[in-house]
């Protein structure tokens, strides 16, 4: 019921005209209205999402968050790349994964949420009484959902700038590296007991790839079996994974 009245409250302060909105399909083949310039964005991912939006200098809102060992909350990757928590960037958190806060991304008052296309359903119809979400394709090419988060928030001509920045420096770096050309590499984790292969893991994939590299055969058959990050695998594989 809170969630309700929050959500009332917040729909009262939305004055958005006709003129102002546009509509777009999305990954899941969603129509969405959205704003023609999103104004209060919210990343339901911070490392993959919130990143993105900040590089492409979108005015974001809320974010997931994690909390580190000395319990303060955090965004992945944000601080690293650009010193801002939740203190000094104006960003509040929304919770984190599987513990969202709808009533406070209600009381943020969003007029476009970003998330991927695998999130829940009983997720995404939550997220839908909140503010319009358009959720982005998750594929092995990484680049084709952060295009679509640009197109979203009409920032495709600043993701192609910086899209042409970093294609320049995989040329670069091709020629200071020509031994990557052909060599294999492995994405594995092993975490509280289990032990993962990963087929890829956005754009880390992604510019390994650039930079000439391959996957192992073993990476290569959970890519054609349409894997698109990992899978929890044995120990015996062990031996399979043995890359450059």
């Amino acid at each position: 019921m809170r969630l309700i009245l929050t959500i009332c409250l917040a729909l009262l302060g939305t004055h958005a005209t006709a003129q102002d909105m546009r509509t777009i399909t999305d990954a899941a083949g969603r129509t969405v209205e959205i704003r023609m310039q999103a104004e209060r964005i919210i990343g339901m991912h911070d490392q993959s999402v919130t990143l993105l939006l900040l590089e492409l200098d979108a005015p974001v809102v809320g974010s997931m968050s994690h909390t580190d060992d000395d319990g303060n909350l955090y965004m992945r990757a944000v601080d690293l790349f650009y010193g801002l928590d939740f203190e000094n960037s104006g960003i509040t958190s929304i919770g984190q994964w599987n513990a969202w806060d709808y009533e406070a991304m209600a009381g943020l008052n969003p007029d476009l949420i970003i998330a991927w296309e695998d999130a829940e359903a009983d997720h995404i119809e939550k997220l839908e009484l909140v503010g319009p979400i358009v959720l982005l394709p998750r594929t092995n090419e990484p680049f084709v959902g952060y295009r679509a988060l640009a197109e979203a928030v009409g920032r495709t001509d600043t993701f192609e700038f910086e899209l042409a920045r970093h294609n320049a420096l995989v040329e670069q770096a091709r020629a200071w590296l020509p031994q990557l050309q052909g060599a294999t590499y492995s994405k594995i984790q092993g975490y509280d007991g289990t032990l993962n292969v990963f087929a890829g893991y956005g754009g880390l994939t992604q510019t390994l790839e650039e930079l000439g590299m391959v996957r192992t055969a073993f990476a290569q058959d959970q890519v054609d079996r349409g894997v698109i990050w990992g899978e929890e695998v044995s120990a015996e594989v062990l031996p399979q994974l043995q890359a450059d």
